[in-house]
């Protein structure tokens, strides 16, 4: 895929959180939403796909959850990727219980509070 089809899809994926965030109560800052994926996008641009998700995945805070709102970034992330990414079609609280089930339990008692998944 070329890197401005992917970009796209980054964009497009940034679009969807901020639809989700828009509609719900996510208890996710406007500026996380805003910065979502923000810079991946750009690398994606300048070093391509392969390298920018391996960068985006060591440094970005929604990947390295170690605070309430890291986590509930990251259930945003989780809750959208369905609607813009085919290889993704899980909602936040399968794709918890598949790839993160450190925080399946989190995941579950987030749901009940944001009431979406």
């Amino acid at each position: 895929m070329s890197r401005l089809n992917k970009a796209k899809e980054t964009f497009y994926h940034k679009l969807a959180i901020f639809k989700l965030w828009y509609v719900n109560d996510t208890k996710v800052s406007f500026y996380r939403v805003f910065m979502h994926d923000t810079i991946k996008l750009f690398l994606i641009l300048i070093v391509g796909d392969k390298l920018a998700t391996r960068l985006h995945r060591r440094f970005a805070k929604h990947r390295n959850i170690r605070t309430y709102n890291d986590f509930a970034e990251a259930y945003l992330d989780w809750a959208s990727a369905r609607y813009t990414k085919e290889d993704k079609p899980l909602d936040a609280l399968e794709t918890a219980r598949m790839w993160f089930p450190e925080y399946y339990i989190q995941a579950v008692e987030f749901y009940k509070i944001v009431k979406y998944k």
